[in-house]
Order: structure tokens, then C-alpha cells, then sequence
């Protein structure tokens, strides 16, 4: 799946929130790993200039990831439906990062 793809899939998702991972890069690996939800508008600003800050590096399913970690700050209703699609398959996670941090993002394909 290309960058554009994924904006293309983000774009339907206008008006969502969705689950993201950040992180800083150390020479010793991953620190300050944070999950969170962020809005897709705000990901869509400037036709996606805060994404294109950061190369893309890939999307694919999501597989062996805590969905309780990742969707921690939604409702129980929306946990249990991330759940559901997680173990449909619906769920991708998109991967994008710079030098010094990472960030991925869950996307409902």
C-alpha cells in the first residue's frame, strides 16, 4: 500500500477519531511510547502536511497488537467494536516515522 493509498483510506475517515502510537527514536531502541486517539481532520490539514513531515514506511494488517493499549482512550462501545474489527482483519496500521520519532497510525480498511 502506497502513502497515497493510505490517505485515500484516512479521507474516508473524515469526522473519526482513530487510534495512533508515538514514540521517540533512541540508539538503544524505542522510549516515550505513547497511544492515543487523534482526529483524522487534524492528520488532513494542509492536505496532509503533518504526515508528509514524516516518510511513509509502510501499512499493513495489524497483527499481535494490545487493542486494550491501543484503544485505551476510547468508550467501551468503541473498544469492543475496534475489537471486533481487529479480529476480522479490518484493521491496518499505517507506519510512519522521521530520524528521531515514530508514529502509527490504525486505519479501517
Amino acid at each position: 500500500m502506497t502513502r497515497q493509498d493510505v490517505y485515500k483510506h484516512l479521507q474516508q475517515m473524515f469526522g473519526c477519531l482513530t487510534p495512533c502510537r508515538t514514540a521517540d527514536k533512541t540508539g538503544a531502541g524505542i522510549a516515550n511510547e505513547n497511544f492515543s486517539a487523534i482526529r483524522i481532520d487534524d492528520l488532513m490539514q494542509d492536505n496532509f502536511a503533518y504526515l508528509d513531515r514524516y516518510d511513509f514506511t509502510g501499512c499493513e494488517p495489524a497483527h499481535d497488537i494490545d487493542m486494550e493499549e491501543w484503544a485505551q482512550e476510547f468508550d467501551e462501545p468503541n473498544q469492543q467494536a475496534l475489537a471486533a474489527s481487529y479480529a476480522n482483519g479490518d484493521i491496518h496500521i499505517a507506519h510512519f516515522e522521521t530520524d528521531s520519532e515514530l508514529m502509527d497510525v490504525m486505519i479501517w480498511l
